[in-house]
């Protein structure tokens, strides 16, 4: 849910996902990382103009 988590193209401003964010927090959810790859979608493989972003994830608590 930042810019790091996508390459290419322009970012999107935080702001969008502000509110987004804080309900994930206050929920005291947290990312289940992915391995292997980072990035779940793309466009344009294997060019200059490639864009990659991560858009699957899952969210959990601790306890789960």
């Amino acid at each position: 849910l930042s810019s790091d988590e996508k390459i290419g193209n322009r970012d999107h401003p935080n702001w969008l996902i502000q509110d987004f964010c804080e309900v994930i927090s206050d929920c005291n959810l947290h990312d289940l990382p992915i391995e292997d790859y980072t990035y779940t979608w793309a466009r344009r493989k294997g060019k200059a103009n490639a864009i990659k972003k991560k858009l699957n994830r899952a969210l959990a608590t601790c306890d789960w």
